[in-house]
């Protein structure tokens, strides 16, 4: 009489997890099926950033060549970044004192 009682209450404990993981599976595709009917958003287009970057000539870091473009291992760096972020650099030459002068008056000359 004990192990049919057992046996009864495996039984339903069994059936039950069933029913719990096929409403489970139900929900998942439900959802599935609702999440892939949906267009995707479209994000706006956002116009590039355009950022001025002081430098000071102090190899190896910032190096400018004869034909005044830059290079180095800040300049490198800053181009690596900016292309990460999809920001335009241009960049210009500048002296310690011009450079916070100019950041103080949210300007480059």
């Amino acid at each position: 009489m004990i192990l049919s009682a057992f046996a009864l209450v495996a039984i339903g404990y069994r059936n039950s997890l069933v029913a719990v993981a096929v409403a489970v599976l139900a929900a998942v595709l439900l959802f599935a099926g609702v999440a892939n009917s949906q267009e995707p958003a479209h994000a706006p287009k956002v116009a590039r950033t355009r950022l001025v970057v002081g430098l000071i000539e102090s190899p190896p870091f910032c190096v400018r060549s004869e034909d005044g473009s830059w290079s180095g291992i800040s300049v490198e760096l800053w181009q690596g970044i900016a292309a990460d972020l999809g920001i335009d650099t241009e960049f210009r030459e500048t002296t310690l004192g011009c450079s916070m002068t100019s950041l103080q008056a949210a300007r480059w000359t």
